[in-house]
Order: C-alpha cells, then structure tokens, then sequence
C-alpha cells in the first residue's frame, strides 16, 4: 500500500512496539475523541458524511464532539449522520461554540445533540445567525449507559441546546456557572432559529427537547414545526406534538412524563412567524440521506428509526 509520509514514523514505531517488543495494541488506540475540530475557520462545508463513533454500550469510553466548531464564521453542516458520541459526555453531535453563521441542516443525530455555546476560549463571544433546520433527533440510550449517569440531565443534553457559560460564570470570575434559574440571560446569544426539526425517542424514553438555556427570550426564533414523531412528552395534550422549549432550567413543579422526565414551563413562546427565509435558499429543500438505514445500534439491538416519519399530530 501507499503510504503517506507524514505516517511513514508513526506506523515504524508502532510496528517496533508490536514486533520488536512484543507489546499489544489496545484497542482503545483507535478510540476518537473528536472527529473534527474547526478553530478559526471561514467559509467551511462539512457535508454528506457518516461520522460514527459508535461502540460496545456496556464499554464506557470517553469521547468529545463529532464536530466542534470554535470562533469561526460560515460553517455549513448538512446531509450528514452522526452516531456514538454519546450526549452525556459534555460532547454531542457538533458543537459551535462563539461561531458566527453556522448553518445546521437536514443531518440525523443517534442519540446526540447540537449544542451552541458562548465561552471564553474563541476570540470573540457571540453565538450569532445560527439555523437548525429539518434535523432528525434519534433518542435511543438511556442513563444506564452513560459514564456518568447523572450528566445524561441538565442544562447541556438536550437536541437543540443554547448556554452562555461566560455570562452564567459572571464574565468568567467565578466556577462552576449558575445552573439555576437566577442565572444572568445573554447579551451574547443573537438571533437562534430552530425550524422544522423532528424528534423521536425508543420506547420507555422521552424525546429530546429544545434548551435555549440563557438565551434572551427576544433572540430565539423557534416554530412550531419543530415536532415529535414518537409518543409526545403529555399525550393529549394541547399542541402535545410541537417540541417544548427549556429556558432557564424551569419545568412544572410536581409535572412529569409517564418516564419519569420533566415538563418544561411555558416560558418562550413558539414564533408564527414563517421560517423558510432565514435558511439560504439552496439548503432549505436537502432531503436527509438514507445512511441511516445501515445501522443497527445499541449492541445491535436498535434499528434507526426513518426521518421521514409523520409528526405525531
């Protein structure tokens, strides 16, 4: 085979490790804890891939973001499926974090989320002109596989999260950040809009909701096309089928899922307002690819589900 030169000394030396020494390789060596990492980047296009880092439930592993985007401008990421970073590990599908037009469309996520955040660690703080749009949220793994049970609920780990942890650790002088509903709202969260994602979950779970943490109420533009497939949160419900929106980390006291999850309170109100013109005109018709009918997750358990499914009106 052909083999580059930038791996021609990583590839001897593991090949003397082996041989020479007579050491084994873990497996572990192959593990992935981000699959694509985008610092300062302008104009970048992520499209039509299959990013799976899917591996034995029962094996705890320690894993980041499929994609993480920070401090960067223009990032389009569509028609692609995402399986195995587990949302619990503070990761989840992508991850902008201080990122300026970034456009997420038609992908569908096994069992992880999209997470926008505003941090320090960019060269600029704002979250601003982000679309999400025609996603499909596949949620299939509870809390008895996550390393650490407790991170699978929370302000972080939800389908469509927005947290501004620079504001919540006033300006970044104190830690951990204000995880309750006192925390400050964002000057730094412009202009979020969440339009026509479906959402479904595997028996005996809730579906993934839509968190927009600190986020000023006026900056979230979220429809009522955002939709659950599966058995809603309070069946029979009025407008049981549209996807609440988590503000503050506030829910209905006493209120709880036949599962056992919280109600959101009704503290953001749905936008009628249509959508369609804040997504580029030659994104917003992509249909999701079919990658997702080739697996079979959950210690081959689980099939996914179709995206194409009806909302459960």
């Amino acid at each position: 085979p052909v083999i580059s030169q930038q791996l021609e000394k990583p590839l001897k030396n593991l090949k003397f490790i082996h041989q020479c020494l007579g050491r084994n390789l873990a497996d572990e060596q192959g593990y992935l804890s981000s699959g694509v990492q985008l610092y300062a980047s302008n104009d970048i296009t992520i499209k039509e891939n299959i990013l799976n880092a899917t591996f034995p439930d029962t094996k705890y592993i320690a894993q980041d973001h499929a994609i993480s985007v920070v401090g960067s401008n223009q990032t389009y990421v569509y028609q692609n499926f995402f399986a195995g970073w587990q949302i619990g590990d503070f990761g989840g599908a992508v991850r902008f974090t201080s990122a300026v037009d970034g456009y997420f469309i038609s992908n569908y996520l096994a069992n992880m989320g999209l997470m926008m955040y505003a941090a320090a660690h960019a060269d600029y703080l704002q979250v601003s002109n982000m679309i999400v749009h025609k996603n499909f949220f596949y949620h299939f793994l509870g809390e008895d596989v996550a390393p650490v049970p407790e991170e699978q609920r929370g302000w972080l780990y939800d389908g469509v999260t927005f947290f501004d942890f620079y504001t919540a650790r006033f300006n970044n002088t104190i830690r951990p950040p204000i995880w309750n509903s006192s925390v400050p709202i964002s000057p730094w969260g412009w202009h979020i809009v969440v339009s026509e994602n479906k959402f479904g979950a595997s028996e005996g779970l809730d579906p993934y909701l839509i968190s927009m943490g600190n986020l000023d109420e006026r900056e979230a533009h979220i429809d009522k096309k955002n939709c659950f497939v599966t058995e809603p949160l309070v069946p029979g419900s009025r407008d049981a089928y549209i996807v609440p929106i988590i503000w503050r980390e506030s829910f209905e006291e006493g209120l709880f899922t036949k599962n056992q999850g919280k109600i959101p309170k009704k503290l953001i109100k749905h936008t009628d307002e249509d959508l369609q013109d804040q997504v580029p005109a030659h994104l917003r018709n992509l249909h999701i690819p079919s990658y997702w009918k080739a697996f079979t997750l959950k210690n081959n358990t689980m099939s996914m589900i179709s995206p194409h499914l009806p909302c459960s009106y």
